[in-house]
């Protein structure tokens, strides 16, 4: 995925790729609990600042929903961590937390 807005003479580029394994296993009739683990690349530049390149594991754990057959919502929790050393401005490990509420549409 790239974002890259323009904000007057300066330009911002984000770059993300990653792969993540899921396993899901059934609770209930219409509910599931499910898990992913994976690793992820990031490159982001500014115009006027140095670029910021590395890889991140991530692993989540979410509960799912079954409306019907064809759609599913979700919410997940998600935890990043980049790879190697790190150095933060704010004396942080890199370390992040997402969380997030979706759905799914089976074609």
């Amino acid at each position: 995925i790239a974002f890259a807005p323009k904000f007057g003479n300066s330009r911002f580029t984000s770059t993300h790729a990653g792969i993540d394994l899921t396993a899901r296993v059934n609770l209930l009739k219409r509910f599931a609990l499910f898990g992913s683990a994976g690793i992820a690349t990031y490159s982001h530049a500014e115009t006027g600042y140095s670029n910021v390149n590395g890889k991140l594991t991530r692993i989540g754990l979410g509960l799912q929903y079954d409306l019907n057959t064809r759609l599913n919502l979700r919410v997940e929790m998600e935890r990043l961590r980049p790879f190697g050393s790190f150095n933060s401005a704010f004396g942080t490990d890199g370390s992040f937390d997402n969380y997030s509420l979706g759905a799914v549409f089976k074609f």
